[in-house]
């Protein structure tokens, strides 16, 4: 069936219309939603984040536009940005009040140079340094160093080139370094 009658169907509150989209693409919504959600929240919360995009169409087909792409990557879309809101609010839930303090422990148990200000006792001067940092780099650290995400399946969830995941890293770890050196 078009995106278009699927779409129309779904205007006049055609209930087989908006189970054979889900049918149709219920594993392809998983494959999006799973690698953003699957180190901060439990598959219930990956399913629901599923639902909410399925609920989303049901309320609101004239939100699809088929001269600006597929049904199919339309979904996606929509499926990548709930599940990147949903990411971001668990951090935030979860990491806050550790977030410094876990990320300067793992970051000292993979750089010498970090263990080294770590003994010197300074986790007031990297929460401030940590604090400095723009939400893309804080999001990253949190991604390596809090839930142990390899350079490839950050910039997977974020879309993002590998490259650029590993110039920010460096960068962002340089960057808290200096900070904390010049204290």
């Amino acid at each position: 069936m078009k995106d278009e009658k699927l779409i129309d169907a779904i205007s006049k509150g055609d209930e087989s219309a908006i189970k054979y989209i889900i049918e149709k693409y219920s594993k392809l919504l998983w494959s999006v939603v799973l690698p953003i959600l699957e180190t901060v929240s439990s598959e219930e919360d990956a399913e629901e984040c599923i639902a909410d995009v399925f609920i989303y169409l049901w309320e609101q087909p004239s939100r699809f536009d088929s001269s600006k792409g597929s049904l199919k990557s339309w979904l996606c879309m929509v499926a990548r940005s709930k599940a990147i809101d949903r990411y971001r609010r668990a951090i935030k839930n979860d990491c806050v009040s550790l977030d410094e303090e876990t990320l300067l422990m793992e970051m000292c148990e993979e750089d010498k140079a970090f263990s080294r200000l770590a003994e010197r006792e300074m986790l007031s001067d990297f929460t401030e340094a940590f604090c400095k940092l723009n939400e893309l780099q804080k999001e990253i650290l949190r991604r390596r160093y809090c839930y142990d995400q390899k350079p490839q399946k950050i910039a997977a969830a974020m879309n993002m080139p590998v490259k650029q995941v590993k110039n920010q890293l460096y960068g962002t770890k340089k960057k808290l370094r200096a900070a904390m050196e010049r204290r």
